[in-house]
């Protein structure tokens, strides 16, 4: 079994594998579960690493971990006042390649990766991935996208046709967890709710805290951590 893992706005792959080590998540899996951690396809310069978060560039140095990275970034508004990513639909095409390459049971995103796995996921349940094998999700702290275009991948009609989908039969059922902190102060806690109500019977947990960053589950009684091992144990 394999799960392809997508980092956060300006941090890595290596960050990545290090914050679930730090939070104890891959305690949860089956042990023949492989996590193939992949880097965003733009490599930040000097500047744009400058302005990341100075803690994180005190604990995740880039001498010791690698070049910052990031999926998209928000370009300026168009002339009706919709949102477009930058790179958004590149994301896209490159994530789906290495879908259709190799066989992934699950993908993993935290924040902006969230959100770019969770694009992924409304894709191949809609029947737009033909080729993926996606069988489960864990979106963690993350929003629905608004990138906005006149491609295949427009995530806010996207999300829209899943949530009016009701009892519809769907191409691809996935099974989709989300996990965010109560008082996240970067994605708001309803934003990743939001997105929670998009997938059709996702289990959606709130863990308490005042953080933006990957659930803990080095607590075993925790029933947060509980209910994270029930759902792994379903998909086993």
């Amino acid at each position: 079994m394999k799960a392809l893992c997508l980092h956060s706005f300006r941090t890595n792959a290596n960050i990545m594998k290090m914050q679930m080590q730090m939070g104890n998540q891959f305690s949860v899996f089956s042990p023949d579960l492989e996590c193939i951690f992949l880097d965003g396809i733009h490599e930040c310069t000097r500047e744009e690493a400058t302005r990341s978060d100075p803690a994180l560039r005190q604990f995740f140095p880039e001498s010791d971990y690698g070049p910052y990275r990031e999926w998209w970034n928000s370009g300026k508004p168009d002339e009706e006042g919709n949102i477009i990513y930058e790179r958004f639909d590149e994301c896209i095409q490159y994530v789906s390649e290495i879908l259709a390459k190799e066989h992934f049971d699950g993908i993993i995103g935290f924040s902006q990766g969230g959100s770019l796995a969770a694009n992924i996921v409304a894709m191949s349940i809609k029947g737009q991935l033909q080729s993926s094998h996606l069988k489960w999700a864990w979106i963690q702290s993350s929003f629905i996208p608004r990138h906005s275009s006149k491609s295949l991948h427009v995530a806010n009609d996207l999300f829209s046709q899943l949530k009016s989908s009701g009892t519809e039969k769907l191409s691809n059922e996935i099974k989709v967890l989300v996990t965010t902190h109560e008082q996240d102060p970067i994605v708001p806690s309803r934003a990743t709710r939001s997105l929670a109500n998009a997938f059709p019977d996702s289990t959606y947990i709130s863990f308490p805290g005042k953080v933006h960053r990957l659930v803990s589950l080095r607590d075993p009684a925790d029933p947060n951590v509980q209910a994270i091992k029930s759902f792994f144990s379903s998909i086993s």
